[in-house]
């Protein structure tokens, strides 16, 4: 059996001694015992042990309490409906079963109706870097609770902006996945078509595994024709002057901080008027829409237990509305996503501010209604123009709690994974299950002149690989340089190349686009797994073998030095 050097337990002890001098109790309403979630990290310890493979093991994390885990009440922020499900969300589940453990529910705005965090019977949680000011919501608790180090994930919703706006203001990573990227089964509805499940996390490997263990076997259909990569030089658009009118000093100086690192790192940065978008966001509480808000919880409330005001207020303002006035939103929203997508074509991502100020709690309290409308300015836009986003905190910006949203269109949310990674310096992983593998071994090698065409389909490259030593690679003797690999049973070299990832609408693409003489087979690797790699037509025997260098690049060093 593998000895463990740090086990599930010993994270789990972290946790309780952490919550044990909680100086953050509102951003929890229960906590699991910690018998309960020691029994737990000694299966996953145990199972591992034994050799499963459990990807997120040693981690443990929170969850928003309007998301279903088994043995927990599910209060959506109103106790009077709460209830106690017979199992855990389809989301939760399959990170429990990757190893991860759940230590409690997190504290929301009610009914996750809110960018505040302080809608909440259970008190309001306050930012963990100014305590002064609101930790956001609606997903308050949950962000805090990463931020603070209890947990090392947890997972919020996003409807507006509540997976984003509490981690700008507790300097955290937020990602809230493309719609129906994650399953909404055992979520409490605040929107039903525009609500997803998100995460929070301090680190971006950690945040995108989750995201993925989350969409479980359904995320390579829904991925499949999606770039898997950022372009090596991509284009970002930046809003103009005039949309920022609501951003303050800081939140403009987070963006241009930002933006400036981008383009350290290849990226052009164009300015674009997103006026639309900012008129789509404001449809989603001030049109017919926020009807669904009434539909998906009005018949709930008991009158003997009322709303928070302000969330009672959104309640009685979705039955003023007709169904025509609905289907009048509706029809507004489609010509303005039509609008948007022209408006992005061309570019690979936006920057925006993700918050354009951070509000005291007296201001909150002094006009609610006003101060949650201008905090969602740069939020509220993405789930009904059907876009993914990533929050993420500025590295070397004056104000940690302002941060920037890298904003890619409806399941290009690795395009803005690899951005994020680019302005945080760090680094994440894409699944095995999405996308098609293709060996390369010449020209597209990183490094070499043509990696740029796989780049620009939106190819990952995943890791180096070898392959069976009865291959031989030839010099074809084109320009620009390759070389071939052929079948040749009395090989005894391993031919070294690299691994990419990309989807398969990309992979017909890229080998339509094959210049003669190459082709793409079958080819099997050191480890006896079988992936496409190129070959070539025509016979070899009067090409120049290569085979005793092994790689191409060290062979073109080789003819180089001669």
């Amino acid at each position: 059996m593998t000895e463990l050097k740090h086990t599930s337990r010993d994270r789990v002890r972290r946790a309780y001694e952490r919550l044990s001098r909680n100086k953050n109790p509102e951003a929890w309403i229960s906590i699991r015992s910690l018998e309960s979630a020691e029994e737990e990290a000694l299966r996953v310890d145990e199972e591992l042990q034994h050799g499963r493979v459990l990807p997120l093991a040693g981690t443990v994390f929170a969850v928003k309490d309007n998301i279903d885990v088994a043995h927990f009440e599910t209060t959506a922020g109103y106790p009077p409906a709460a209830y106690m499900p017979d199992q855990s969300a389809v989301a939760v589940a399959r990170l429990e079963a990757a190893g991860a453990i759940c230590i409690g529910k997190t504290n929301l705005d009610q009914f996750a109706t809110g960018l505040v965090g302080t809608r909440s019977p259970y008190g309001a949680a306050r930012s963990v870097i100014d305590p002064d000011r609101i930790s956001g919501g609606s997903s308050s608790g949950s962000a805090v609770a990463v931020a603070d180090g209890t947990v090392d994930f947890s997972l919020g919703t996003d409807t507006a902006g509540s997976g984003r706006v509490p981690a700008a203001y507790n300097g955290i990573i937020g990602i809230k996945p493309s719609l129906g990227l994650i399953s909404s089964v055992g979520l409490v509805p605040a929107v039903r078509p525009f609500d997803t499940i998100s995460v929070f996390a301090n680190c971006l490997g950690l945040a995108t595994q989750a995201i993925q263990v989350m969409g479980g076997e359904e995320m390579p259909n829904f991925l499949q024709n999606a770039r898997l990569a950022a372009p090596l030089a991509p284009v970002i658009g930046i809003p103009v002057d005039a949309n920022l009118e609501s951003a303050n000093e800081q939140a403009r100086n987070a963006l241009t901080t930002a933006a400036a690192k981008l383009k350290d790192s290849g990226a052009t940065l164009v300015t674009v008027d997103i006026a639309s978008l900012l008129d789509a966001a404001q449809l989603l509480y001030g049109s017919a829409l926020i009807a669904e808000r009434t539909v998906a919880f009005g018949k709930r409330v008991l009158s003997e237990y009322p709303l928070d005001p302000s969330v009672e207020k959104v309640v009685d303002q979705g039955r003023g509305y007709s169904a025509t006035d609905y289907i009048e939103s509706r029809l507004e929203l489609d010509r303005l996503k039509s609008d948007a997508e022209l408006l992005l074509q061309g570019f690979d991502a936006l920057l925006i501010p993700t918050v354009g100020f951070h509000p005291t709690f007296h201001e909150v309290a002094d006009d609610p209604m006003i101060v949650n409308t201008r905090i969602g300015t740069f939020t509220n836009f993405l789930n009904v123009l059907q876009m993914s986003g990533i929050a993420v905190p500025v590295p070397n910006a004056e104000a940690k709690n302002y941060g920037v949203t890298i904003v890619t269109g409806d399941r290009e949310d690795a395009v803005g994974y690899d951005l994020a990674a680019r302005l945080l310096e760090q680094d994440w992983e894409l699944t095995e299950a999405v996308g098609c593998e293709l060996g390369v071994f010449g020209a597209h090698l990183r490094g070499m002149p043509l990696n740029g065409e796989l780049l620009e389909l939106g190819a990952r490259y995943i890791t180096d690989v070898s392959i069976a030593p009865h291959y031989r690679m030839v010099d074809l003797g084109t320009s620009p340089p390759k070389p071939g690999i052929e079948y040749a049973p009395d090989a005894q070299n391993s031919i070294e190349g690299e691994l990419w990832r990309l989807n398969p609408l990309a992979l017909a693409k890229f080998i339509g686009g094959l210049a003669e003489p190459m082709t793409v087979g079958p080819l099997e690797l050191n480890d006896g797994r079988s992936i496409l790699g190129f070959g070539f037509r025509g016979g070899g025997s009067e090409l120049r073998d290569i085979s005793q260098f092994r790689r191409w690049d060290t062979y073109l060093n080789a003819v180089s030095n001669d």
